[in-house]
C-alpha cells in the first residue's frame, strides 16, 4: 500500500454533438460604452447599436462567434450622437434611430435617422424636430421600403409620445402626437409595424394600438412602465415592462384585452423587463436587469406560452444590465447589454453574451462530462477527486480552470478547494482527464464534491456543474492503490467525402484496423503506434463504399464509408 500521486491524463473520446453554446465578448473604448439593441444577420452574424466612448453612436457588425468584422461610429468632434435601436434593412443594411445635438446649436437634441449600407457605410441621414430635446427611441422596417419611427418631440406635447412616417430616404410622409392618458410627460420605448398595417407601441403611458395613419383604435395602460412590445405569431401582443419594483409580462388579444398577466418580485431586489421575444416553442424569452442597491445583474428568463416562469439567469452584478435578446438558430439567446464588472477600464463595456437554450453563458466551452472520484452513494476515507473536463464547443480551447469543491453537510463553505489551469490546447470534442490534490475525511458525514470549469481563477462565470454525494469516515493514514481503467474506443468523426477522418483513443499497444471493400476484398490496413490519435484515410483510393473494421481482438465493430471524388 501506498500514497497515490498526482496524476493528469490527456485522451481523446467521442464526441457528443449539443444543441447550443455559449460565450461572452465586451466591446469598448476609453470612457462608458452601452449596447442599446441587436438584430440577427443573413450571414448567422449580428449588428448592434449603442454609444461609443460616451460621445458617439456606434454600429458593431460580429460573425456568429462575437468576433468583431468591424466598427463603425458616427460623429465627430462636434456632433455628439447616440444610437437607440437597428433595423436590418431588404438590402442587407442597416438602419437605426436616437439622437444627435451639435455642440455649438445651443446642445439640443434632434431626433435622428442613419441608413447605412452593409459596411454600416452611410447612405443618407434625416434629422427631424426643432429647438428642443428630441430622440428616436425605436425603429420599424415597412413594406414599402418606409421607416416607421417612435421618439419624442418635446416641442409638440409633454403628456404625448411623437410617431413619424418616412419614406425609403427618410422624408417624412406624416407625424402624429399620441397620448396614453394621465399626467405628466410620456416616453416611447417601443414601436412594431402590425400584420394589419397599423401599429403598436409602448412606454411610460402602457400600450397603444393605431391604425395605417397613426390614427389611435385602443389603448391598454397596465401600470408602470411598458418597454417592449412584441406582436405574436398568433397575433396578439406581449409586453414586459416594470411595476411596483418587479418585471411584467402582459398578454393581449387583438382588440387589446389582457389575455393574462404576470409579475415577479421579492423584497429588496427591484427587476425591470427591458425586451421581451417569442420563440421557437410558443414561449417567451425576457431580458433586463435585478438590481439591489448599488448592484445591477443582467438578468434573463424564459417562460412558458402562458406566461409562467421555467427558469431564471442573472449574470455580472456590479453595474450591468441586458437592454434587448433574440433567439438564435441553434436555440440559445443573443443579448446585448452593458457592463462594469466585465470593463477593463472601470467603466461601462458593450457586453455581448451568447446562452444556450438553458441560459447557460460558458466561456471557453470546457465543462465537465464523467466523475470517475467519487462515485455517488460512496463511503470513503481518502481519495484523488478525478473527473473528465471535455471540450464541448466547436473551437479549440485553452487557458481555463478546473474547479473541485468538497463540503460537509456540517458545513456552509468547502472544507476542500482546488482548481487546476489547464493551459494547453484541447480540440473540440477532446477531453482532459484532471486529478486533483489528495483529500482525506476527518469527520463522519454527508459530503458534496462539485466539479465545473471557468475562465478565470476568480469565477464570475462557469460551466454547469456535476455533482456526487458521498459519505465520509475518518481517514486512518493508509489507502490502497487504484487503478484506473480507460476503456479503449474508436470512432469515425467524418464518413462520407473525399477522405474520412477516424479517431482512437486508450489502446496501450497501438490501434489497427482493416479496410474492406463492397464485395468483402480486403484492400487497406490502417495502422498507429500511438495510445490515441487520429487517421485519414481515402485519397488514394477510388470512389465507392468501403467497410473499416478494427483488426485482431481490438473493439470489434465495423463501420460502413463512402469515398466521393
Amino acid at each position: 500500500m501506498r500514497r497515490l500521486d498526482f496524476l493528469i491524463i490527456i485522451a481523446t473520446i467521442l464526441v457528443i454533438p449539443l444543441t447550443s453554446f455559449g460565450w461572452t465578448r465586451t466591446y469598448g473604448g476609453e470612457y462608458e460604452d452601452r449596447g442599446y439593441c441587436i438584430q440577427l444577420t443573413p450571414d448567422s452574424g449580428y449588428i448592434f447599436v449603442g454609444c461609443w466612448n460616451d460621445l458617439h453612436a456606434c454600429l458593431i457588425k460580429t460573425d456568429k462567434w462575437g468576433d468583431e468584422r468591424w466598427i463603425q461610429t458616427y460623429g465627430n468632434d462636434t456632433i455628439f450622437s447616440e444610437g437607440y435601436y437597428v433595423k436590418v434593412t431588404p438590402d442587407s443594411g442597416y438602419v437605426f434611430t436616437g439622437y444627435m445635438y451639435i455642440l455649438d446649436d445651443l446642445d439640443f437634441e434632434e431626433l435622428w435617422l442613419v441608413k447605412t449600407n452593409q459596411n454600416g457605410d452611410t447612405s443618407w441621414t434625416r434629422t427631424y424636430g426643432s429647438d428642443q430635446t428630441d430622440f428616436g427611441s425605436c425603429v420599424d422596417e415597412i413594406g414599402d421600403g418606409g421607416y416607421v419611427v417612435l421618439g419624442k418631440n418635446f416641442s409638440q406635447s409633454y403628456d404625448c409620445i411623437w410617431l413619424l412616417r418616412t419614406d425609403e430616404w427618410g422624408d417624412t410622409l406624416w407625424t402624429r402626437s399620441l397620448c396614453g392618458g394621465g399626467e405628466g410627460s410620456h416616453t416611447g420605448n417601443c414601436i412594431q409595424h402590425t400584420i394589419d398595417g397599423g401599429f403598436v407601441m409602448c412606454g411610460t403611458f402602457g400600450v397603444i394600438k393605431t391604425g395605417s395613419v397613426g390614427q389611435q383604435v385602443w389603448s391598454y395602460d397596465p401600470g408602470g412602465s411598458s418597454n417592449y412590445v412584441e406582436q405574436t405569431e398568433d397575433g396578439s401582443y406581449v409586453v414586459t415592462g416594470s411595476k411596483d419594483n418587479g418585471v411584467f409580462l402582459l398578454k393581449l388579444n387583438q382588440e387589446g384585452d389582457s389575455i393574462w398577466m404576470h409579475r415577479w418580485a421579492e423584497s429588496n431586489w427591484g427587476r425591470n423587463g427591458r425586451c421581451v421575444h417569442e420563440i421557437k416553442d410558443g414561449g417567451y424569452i425576457i431580458v433586463g436587469n435585478m438590481a439591489y442597491s448599488s448592484f445591477s445583474y443582467l438578468y434573463l428568463m424564459e417562460t412558458d406560452s402562458l406566461g409562467d416562469s421555467l427558469w431564471s439567469q442573472v449574470y455580472g452584478g456590479d453595474d450591468d444590465i441586458g437592454y434587448h435578446v433574440r433567439q438564435t438558430d441553434d436555440g440559445g439567446f443573443i443579448i446585448v447589454g452593458d457592463t462594469r464588472t466585465l470593463s477593463s477600464v472601470g467603466g461601462l463595456d458593450i457586453w455581448l453574451l451568447k446562452t444556450n437554450e438553458y441560459g447557460d453563458t460558458v466561456w471557453y466551452e470546457g465543462e465537465p462530462r464523467r466523475i470517475i472520484n467519487p462515485q455517488e452513494g460512496d463511503t470513503i476515507a481518502y481519495m484523488i477527486p478525478s473527473a473528465w473536463f471535455k471540450n464541448s464547443g466547436t473551437y479549440p480551447i485553452s487557458d481555463f480552470y478546473c474547479h473541485c469543491e468538497i463540503a460537509s453537510s456540517n458545513f456552509l463553505t468547502p472544507d476542500y478547494y482546488v482548481k487546476y489551469w489547464v493551459s494547453y490546447e484541447i480540440e473540440p470534442g477532446d477531453s482532459v482527464l484532471v486529478r486533483f490534490s489528495e483529500w482525506a475525511s476527518d469527520d463522519s458525514a454527508t459530503y458534496t464534491a462539485r466539479f465545473y470549469t471557468s475562465k478565470e481563477s476568480e469565477v464570475l462565470w462557469q460551466t454547469r456543474e456535476k455533482t456526487v454525494t458521498f459519505y465520509g469516515e475518518p481517514w486512518l493514514g493508509v489507502v490502497e492503490e487504484q487503478h484506473l481503467v480507460l476503456t479503449p474506443c474508436w470512432e469515425l468523426t467524418s464518413s462520407c467525402g473525399a477522405q474520412i477522418t477516424l479517431r482512437y483513443s486508450n489502446y496501450p499497444d497501438g490501434f489497427a484496423a482493416d479496410v474492406f471493400d463492397a464485395s468483402g476484398r480486403k484492400v487497406d490496413k490502417l495502422e498507429s503506434a500511438d495510445v490515441s490519435g487520429i487517421i485519414t484515410w481515402g485519397t488514394c483510393y477510388g470512389a465507392g463504399v468501403y467497410f473499416i473494421r478494427a483488426a485482431g481482438d481490438q473493439t470489434p465493430k465495423t463501420k460502413r464509408i463512402v469515398l466521393i471524388p
